[in-house]
């Protein structure tokens, strides 16, 4: 069982990640990307990123599937649903100057 210092530790960094996920999709709500709760959509896309890096780590995607292709089409996916005004110019900028083209 972790220790109390150990919980603490864990907790600060989770407010941090959450931070982080809750302010960029707060920005791109403000600028018209996106619509919607900014806490509800952090929290699912962080969710969702998780969850390919999880299985690409863990090696659970196998060979056939590329995890840099799958987390592109999860957040495709995922942002479809709250799609605002500037979405599809967003994206767009988003493919060629994001985290994407790195390794993971």
């Amino acid at each position: 069982r972790p220790t109390d210092a150990l919980n603490a530790e864990l907790s600060q960094q989770v407010k941090r990640s959450g931070a982080f996920f809750h302010g960029l999709t707060a920005s791109m709500i403000e600028s018209g990307i996106l619509n919607g709760d900014p806490v509800h959509l952090g929290h699912m896309f962080w969710a969702g990123m998780h969850g390919v890096i999880v299985l690409h780590l863990s090696d659970k995607l196998g060979t056939e599937i590329d995890a840099k292709a799958l987390l592109m089409s999860m957040l495709q996916t995922l942002s479809q649903g709250a799609k605002g005004p500037a979405y599809d110019a967003a994206v767009a900028q988003f493919i060629d100057k994001s985290f994407i083209g790195a390794n993971i």
